[in-house]
């Protein structure tokens, strides 16, 4: 599908404790270029989130 596509994109990712028991992971990916058929913009956003337990 995304084969003859010329493309950038970026990743970027931040960790936030929410508190003591909870630590989450956002990764954010965001592809953009063109190809045969026009302008293509891809955004996925990932959240993982681990509890912590003591």
């Amino acid at each position: 599908m995304l084969r003859d596509l010329d493309a950038s994109g970026n990743i970027s990712f931040g960790i936030e404790v929410v508190d003591s028991t909870l630590c989450c992971l956002e990764l954010s990916v965001e592809i953009e270029g063109y190809n045969s058929a026009g302008r293509v913009r891809s955004s996925q956003l990932l959240l993982f989130c681990v509890s912590v337990l003591e």
